[in-house]
């Protein structure tokens, strides 16, 4: 049944950032992990429903793995699902729904595919990302990641060693207050397309992470002629 719970076992734990903690979990029941890139969970354990509160988290790797499945979880004070994420070692388990959401990429589209995030946005964006480059897919994916500083950025490494490896992928990070030494983009999101001369009207658009970053760069978008329809998008909290 959907409404079945799941239940995974925490096998691995890294540090993406300093406030950015990867967790993988290896299926217990059942021993597999049906799934689209791009789909979310929605979480239980502990203390984390005390007062109803959901706190759902983007799938950050491919459904290829099957028996197993990554999420990169913010770290927030002063929040329960941070409470929860933060004190789970190897070896517990962690009880949740099945995965659901449509923010997922249209497979009958032949167009490039842009994706934009922000922090833990970057979640789905990788697993839908991984997840064509296994299948063989050939249309250009351009990822374009927001961060504060260089201590905020996540998976950068990981999407260097992509975008070397395949030609149909290209990174762009951008940081709002970088150091000195930084060499890329500098800015928001919103102001690469705001400034950009041209957008491609035959691409398909894929948003996540802070809400204000996705009202900002959905509404350039639509006064430069893209379609609704071509646009989808995952807020990872509400715009202020």
């Amino acid at each position: 049944m959907i409404d079945e719970a799941h239940l995974a076992r925490a096998v691995a734990i890294r540090q993406l950032s300093h406030d950015v903690r990867e967790i993988t979990f290896e299926m217990v029941d059942p021993p597999t992990l049906e799934f689209r890139a791009g789909q979310t969970i929605s979480v239980k354990g502990g203390s984390f429903f005390e007062k109803r509160l959901k706190r759902t988290y983007s799938i950050a790797s491919p459904p290829s793995k099957g028996h197993a499945f990554t999420i990169a979880a913010r770290l927030v004070g002063g929040y329960k699902g941070t409470e929860f994420m933060s004190g789970i070692q190897v070896g517990d388990t962690m009880s949740f729904m099945p995965p659901f959401g449509e923010f997922v990429v249209d497979q009958a589209g032949t167009g490039p595919l842009i994706f934009v995030s922000t922090g833990t946005g970057t979640s789905p964006c990788r697993a839908m990302i991984l997840d064509l480059l296994e299948q063989g897919s050939r249309r250009p994916m351009t990822f374009y990641y927001g961060a504060a500083t260089e201590a905020d950025v996540i998976y950068e490494e990981e999407f260097r060693a992509l975008e070397k490896a395949h030609q149909n992928v290209r990174y762009v990070p951008t940081l709002t207050r970088p150091g000195p030494c930084w060499a890329g983009r500098r800015g928001l999101l919103a102001d690469i397309f705001r400034h950009e001369k041209t957008l491609p009207s035959d691409a398909h658009w894929y948003l996540s992470g802070n809400g204000s970053m996705i009202d900002e760069v959905q509404d350039i978008l639509k006064t430069r002629g893209i379609s609704g329809d071509r646009i989808r998008i995952e807020k990872f909290f509400p715009a202020r």
